[in-house]
Order: structure tokens, then C-alpha cells, then sequence
């Protein structure tokens, strides 16, 4: 019977202790998906997030950086978005002149918003954790939309 209660005592205790590593959290406060490679202490993980998305590591102390990438698949399918936009100017019988006039204001929105992501991608930062204090990872969009990143 002690045993098992030391036993238990001791699961518990590892529980807990487990539960108080210090982590990174990674914030995507974007409306585009990305990929997020951290590498913090000795090890590395790729971490994919929607946009508006949250997640955290578990992380050693030490210093950690962050490579933030766009998600292709995003790409691909603004690319796509793209090409219907272009498809329905190709015949523009279905528009009115108003129709016409939004078609081509989303295409140029879609193409610049495609052009910034690109432009962006690869985007990196530092930042250490501490005993005491885990570490902030903050993605978003700069003034010009741009991918942003900070490390705290």
C-alpha cells in the first residue's frame, strides 16, 4: 500500500513538474496561413497556422529563432481566386459597368495582397526564454502588408 502511494505521489509530482516547462508561444494574428519554423534550444519544429491561430512549445531555456513563412497553399489558391476574377473580365457580358468596376478593384487587391505575401516570406527574429518567463512569437501584417514578426 505505501508503495502504491509513493508510487502515485511520485506520477503526480512528474505530472506537474512537466506541466511547468517553459514555452514559446506563436501568435498568427494575419488573415493568411503560415508556416512557423522555431528552433529553440537544440531542437527544431514546423508549425502551421491558420490565420488568427494560437499555439505553444515546450521550450528550453536559452535563446530560440523564428522563421515565418507563407503557406503556399494560400498562394495557390489567391492565384486561383485570381484567375476566375480574370476569367469573368474575359466576358464581361454577365457585368454591369458597376459589376465590372468591382471585378477589376479585387483583382488588384487579390494581386497586391499576393505580391506582399511573396515579398515577405522568410521573415525571422530572436528571443530567449527564461526560467521564469516563456517567450512571445507575434506575427502579422505591417503598414504596407508585409509579413511582420516579433520575439519576446
Amino acid at each position: 500500500m505505501k508503495r502504491m502511494v509513493w508510487t502515485l505521489l511520485l506520477l503526480t509530482s512528474a505530472v506537474v513538474l512537466a506541466g511547468c516547462a517553459p514555452t514559446v508561444m506563436i501568435s498568427n494574428n494575419t488573415d493568411i496561413d503560415v508556416r512557423v519554423l522555431v528552433y529553440p534550444g537544440m531542437g527544431a519544429s514546423l508549425i502551421y497556422l491558420h490565420g488568427g491561430e494560437s499555439t505553444s512549445l515546450e521550450a528550453s531555456e536559452g535563446s530560440y529563432s523564428v522563421h515565418v513563412f507563407s503557406d503556399e497553399s494560400w498562394i495557390a489558391e489567391a492565384k486561383e481566386y485570381r484567375r476566375y476574377l480574370v476569367e469573368q473580365l474575359a466576358d464581361p457580358g454577365n457585368l454591369s459597368g458597376e459589376g465590372i468596376m468591382n471585378v477589376v478593384s479585387e483583382l488588384q487587391k487579390i494581386t497586391d495582397r499576393i505580391n506582399q505575401v511573396q515579398a515577405s516570406s522568410g521573415v525571422r527574429c530572436r528571443g530567449r526564454v527564461g526560467s521564469e518567463a516563456g517567450g512571445l512569437v507575434e506575427v502579422s501584417a505591417s503598414s504596407d502588408g508585409t509579413l511582420a514578426i516579433t520575439c519576446n
